[in-house]
């Protein structure tokens, strides 16, 4: 137990039978033991993740800006899964950005009445994710039981395609995946 020098709050700390911190209590509140938070509802964990994730995307898009001369010169079967990448990752970026905004200009009470007409449009974005990260899931085999370019290519191709499956995760975990409401 801790308590402020010359206060009156206290802190304690309850361990499991190893020793190990498992619950913090407040002196004001004693009936409600704090735990700590799981990774995944930790913003800093989700920052990590798509900040990787979009200069990722990043990265396939100015690939794609970049490389117009060596796309031309390619199969069509590699135009396509260069075309996959670069649209999921400009469809990626789109869909976080559009949620976003949308959210971030409700007040509280629009947030706490209901789903607005523009949340539940933007909502279908991720939706559309989804089948463009299967697609190119199922490229990214083809990439590399195809050995299409360079290996470095092809595992820049492989992070695209993780990014675009750890963006589906965000969207489903805070529950922007579709309409999942309640």
């Amino acid at each position: 137990m801790f308590q402020l020098e010359g206060g009156t709050e206290q802190i304690a700390f309850r361990t499991n039978e190893s020793g190990k911190v498992t619950h913090m209590i407040l002196g004001m509140a004693p009936d409600m033991p704090l735990e700590r938070t799981p990774l995944l509802d930790l913003n800093k964990f989700w920052l990590i993740i798509l900040g990787f994730s979009g200069l990722i995307f990043i990265t396939a898009l100015l690939g794609l800006i970049f490389s117009r001369r060596k796309i031309k010169a390619m199969t069509t079967s590699e135009k396509w899964a260069i075309r996959l990448s670069a649209g999921t990752a400009g469809w990626a970026l789109l869909s976080f950005v559009t949620i976003f905004m949308v959210i971030m200009s409700m007040d509280t009470m629009q947030k706490l009445s209901g789903i607005s007409l523009s949340l539940s449009l933007s909502l279908v974005m991720p939706v559309i994710l989804v089948g463009l990260t299967l697609a190119l899931l199922i490229s990214a085999i083809l990439v590399w039981k195809n050995k299409y370019w360079t290996a470095f290519k092809r595992v820049h191709y492989t992070l695209v395609a993780l990014s675009a499956v750890a963006m589906t995760l965000f969207f489903y975990y805070w529950n922007l995946l579709g309409w999942q409401f309640g």
